[in-house]
């Protein structure tokens, strides 16, 4: 079990620097990240002494096996407007007067229902600072993501062992989220699997296609282990590629080499896409690179730091991206390739191990 109360004493010690009385956290990632509480419906106060979790009949057991004894667990009888109908009464207890919430995550109708039902408590928004938190990853989230990345690769390897000629997409798909399954791990996403002139569409879904020789196949999918995502990419061809998609598949390779020689503590995501990109751009198919160069993964598959021609954020140690540049030319094919990446001291370590093979 991952220790969590470093992570609340720093949120705690933000209340007192922002002079807040409490911080609600109703972002399941960061309630995850704040408790270890894997639990789908729960809330998480925390106060510059406190930390309280509000879980109903279903969670008791789990939130006492899940979360810390520091911890404190109110029961929950009912809910009003979607919140515990115990949360005023405990906001009123534990005599808050500014009270933070994620605004980033919350809808407005939350937020009003809050105020409402919460008598004199004023709310207060707050953008991100549980993920800023969440963008460095201790040496227990990155050993837990090298077992996402493991087990994505294996599902991967055996979607890719059933690609051939009149098989659909479908059953690709059907591989991989079965091999999951069977080991008692769910996909991170809806898994990608794009063939023939499908493959130009970046997020392909799979359908009832059959592939054919001479299809171009692009496979992207994750696993999903003890909350953390994988994220992999790997394109084949059915047979004997031509000369322009051996061509354009080694230029991936470049580019994906481009940013590892830059990506180290220090640069920011934007630079790291604008090596890679450079190398595409440079090759004549800077059009066709129409999405960015990769973002950070965790709890969630999508999370900081953006790797992408905005991303201002620097890197540091401890961050773990993807690294998937792709090139998509309508009506003839796509390829993109995907490699999850952990930020070390002085560059970075490539995590996926699962070959890149273009010919099946």
């Amino acid at each position: 079990m991952i220790a969590v109360d470093d992570r609340i004493g720093k949120i705690q010690e933000r209340l007192k620097t922002e002079n807040i009385d409490g911080f609600l956290v109703t972002c399941w990632e960061n309630k995850r990240y704040l408790t270890n509480f894997s639990g789908s419906t729960g809330w998480v106060v925390v106060t510059p002494d406190r930390c309280i979790i509000m879980i109903d009949g279903r969670y008791t057991e789990q939130a006492a096996q899940e979360c810390p004894s520091f911890v404190e667990r109110i029961h929950i009888s009912d809910f009003v407007a979607g919140f515990p109908k115990e949360l005023p009464a405990t906001l009123n207890q534990l005599k808050l007067k500014r009270l933070g919430i994620e605004a980033h995550k919350m809808t407005l109708l939350e937020a009003r229902s809050i105020e409402e039902n919460s008598g004199s408590v004023t709310l207060v928004s707050t953008t991100g600072w549980i993920e800023a938190l969440r963008i460095k990853k201790s040496p227990e989230e990155v050993r837990l993501l090298r077992e996402a990345i493991l087990m994505g690769e294996k599902a991967c390897e055996k979607g890719i062992s059933k690609v051939e000629p009149d098989v659909p997409e479908v059953k690709i798909a059907h591989t991989i989220i079965d091999y999951l399954s069977q080991h008692g791990v769910k996909e991170s996403f809806d898994t990608i699997v794009a063939s023939g002139e499908r493959s130009a569409m970046p997020h392909g879904r799979p359908t009832e296609r059959k592939m054919k020789k001479g299809d171009v196949v692009v496979i992207d999918m994750g696993a999903l282990v003890s909350g953390y995502h994988s994220d992999i990419t790997r394109t084949v061809c059915i047979g004997e590629p031509t000369d322009e998609q051996k061509k354009v598949y080694e230029l991936l390779q470049k580019a994906q080499e481009a940013a590892y020689k830059v990506i180290k503590p220090g640069i920011t995501g934007k630079e790291a896409d604008a090596a890679a990109r450079k190398a595409i751009q440079e090759a004549g198919y800077g059009d066709y690179f129409s999405h960015g160069l990769g973002h950070g993964i965790g709890l969630e598959i999508h999370e900081a730091p953006p790797l992408r021609k905005t991303g201002d954020q620097v890197l540091e140690e401890g961050m773990v991206v993807t690294v998937e540049p792709g090139i998509y030319m309508a009506g003839k094919f796509g390829m993109r390739l995907e490699d999850d990446v952990l930020v070390t001291a002085d560059g970075c370590e490539i995590l996926t191990k699962i070959p890149q093979k273009l010919k099946l």
